[in-house]
């Protein structure tokens, strides 16, 4: 009997025989079942395919989620590393506005302290210096 349409199409064969356990000296059956390999494997390819999908999809998630984190994250520290490179540079006016991280929010705001601080500082040191020196002039003068 020829059970595929396909030629090519590997056929497999099996059996089962009733033999019985212990005092149960069984029926005295075998079974034979004669089936193509697509007939039991397109399920496995079915499930294949679904499982490849799934996985591409969960990649491509996974990496849209990642990216995403990462923007929220980096961007408000490069912002504070550009900060960093106007203190060294003097420029005291710039301003942290703010992140959705609370960690990175501190440290913004401890810059805009710190910002605060130096500008008050150098101020101050100049207004020092500045009455040193006319000070210095008038005990030149007297």
């Amino acid at each position: 009997v020829n059970i595929s349409n396909n030629p090519d199409d590997p056929i497999f064969i099996s059996y089962a025989k009733s033999t019985g356990y212990k005092q149960f000296e069984g029926f005295g059956w075998t079974s034979i079942v004669n089936q193509t390999s697509s007939s039991f494997t397109a399920e496995f390819v079915d499930l294949k395919n679904s499982f490849l999908v799934i996985s591409f999809l969960g990649m491509i998630s996974s990496i849209m989620i990642g990216l995403t984190l990462s923007y929220f994250i980096s961007n408000p520290l490069r912002l504070l590393s550009k900060m960093a490179k106007q203190f060294s540079s003097g420029d005291f006016n710039t301003n942290f506005n703010g992140s959705k991280i609370t960690e990175i929010n501190m440290i913004g705001n401890s810059f805009n302290s710190m910002g605060k601080s130096l500008k008050k500082l150098i101020e101050t040191e100049k207004k020092l210096a500045e009455s040193h020196a006319k000070m210095k002039n008038e005990r030149l003068g007297a």
